[in-house]
């Protein structure tokens, strides 16, 4: 049996006139923001975004670690030492013979490396222009 008195407890609603029905979230168009809005400079877990500025800073103060230990190793190893290689023979500071030799070493894993990705970067050219 129904009654024909409304329930004091149901409240009139849009939805019940007929009308749209309220949405919780207003609609504000195609170009509206899907995500709450967020403060500029932060991520999404509200920590401040990394800076190609905070990168250089970061990259700068090792650059000034590196060579104040460079100096170091340098002023410690300043003392001469004879070096004899196949037919040559000479007199060279200890901290120039073991940079040399670090320099040589980089240059000897650069020439392989490089000659690779070389490679690499020809077979992916040449698949894209077959598919």
């Amino acid at each position: 049996m129904t009654s024909s008195t409304p329930d004091p407890r149901h409240e009139p609603s849009t939805a019940d006139s007929g009308g749209p029905t309220p949405s919780p979230v207003e609609d504000l168009g195609p170009d509206a923001p899907t995500q709450p809005s967020r403060r500029p400079g932060l991520d999404d877990h509200g920590r401040v975004k990394r800076t190609r500025a905070g990168a250089l800073y970061a990259a700068m103060a090792a650059l000034a670690v590196i060579t104040a230990l460079f100096v170091i190793f340098v002023l410690q190893n300043a003392d001469s030492t004879q070096i004899r290689f196949l037919w040559m023979e000479g007199n060279v500071p200890v901290a120039a013979a073991l940079l040399l030799a670090a320099v040589v070493g980089a240059v000897l894993m650069a020439v392989p490396a490089t000659i690779r990705m070389s490679q690499l970067r020809h077979s992916l050219k040449l698949s894209g222009r077959q598919g």
